[in-house]
């Protein structure tokens, strides 16, 4: 009857241990899952190049005699690439992102305005022309939201400031006077005049997009018009622009 007793008591022994082992296995597993929900801040890396599609305007007060004032505005394409960080408000939902880009880009601007110069010989042109360079670093932080947020594929929309620091170079700004009767062209610099432009300029983009696997980021924004020139009231040199771009999402996956 003793090893009776021992023998039914180690046969039961499992299956005493079978429902502890299950519970301890599903606290576990209660346990990951509810550390896995939890909001966590996370952090990533983009690299990219965009194109600006840029237009610039000229115009003055009319107070004084301005021979540049009614020229066409310039239209130019200029190449960017940008590097940033993303940090997210929840790193599992990722609905709401603050991303800080920093870009850099080249470009020139040109005016041309041909004017009546008061001469009774048609023939005679009177022109007054402006050009510049200019170098840009951008920095912009921006927020952005996803619409449509799934792991394959985000819609996002999103605002942010961007304020730019600006290099000027190569700066011409003359008057050109072609004489029909002596068949002469006499061009007066006058680039001591140019007017003054701001150092720091800021922006108000906006922009939305789509996120394709966490991986590539496809964009298209647009940049309201901002002014340039420093000769407030008197001389008005705005640009404004539209983008389109490509980012690579490090760590995306």
């Amino acid at each position: 009857m003793k090893y009776l007793n021992l023998i039914l008591c180690m046969a039961l022994l499992p299956l005493l241990q079978m429902p502890f082992s299950a519970n301890a296995q599903n606290v576990t597993s209660s346990t990951k899952d509810t550390i896995h929900d939890t909001g966590k801040k996370g952090i990533r890396f983009f690299a990219g190049a965009n194109a600006n599609f840029v237009t610039t305007s000229y115009g003055s007060d009319g107070s004084y005699i301005d021979n540049l004032k009614g020229a066409p505005s310039y239209h130019s394409t200029t190449p960017q690439v940008n590097i940033g960080t993303d940090i997210f408000f929840d790193k599992n939902k990722q609905a709401f992102i603050f991303r800080v880009e920093l870009g850099g880009t080249t470009g020139k601007t040109s005016f041309t305005n041909n004017y009546n110069g008061g001469s009774n010989i048609t023939a005679d042109r009177f022109a007054q022309k402006m050009n510049f360079n200019y170098a840009s670093v951008s920095l912009t932080p921006q927020i952005i939201l996803n619409i449509y947020n799934s792991n394959s594929f985000k819609f996002y929309a999103g605002t942010g400031i961007s304020i730019v620091s600006e290099h000027y170079s190569s700066k011409y700004y003359a008057n050109v006077v072609y004489s029909s009767t002596t068949n002469t062209t006499q061009t007066t610099d006058e680039t001591s005049s140019f007017p003054p432009l701001r150092s720091m300029v800021y922006y108000v983009p906006v922009k939305i997009g789509f996120v394709i696997d966490n991986t590539v980021d496809i964009y298209a924004g647009y940049s309201p018009k901002a002014d340039m020139s420093a000769a407030i009231g008197q001389t008005s040199i705005a640009s404004s622009s539209f983008q389109a771009g490509i980012n690579y999402l490090f760590g995306g996956k």
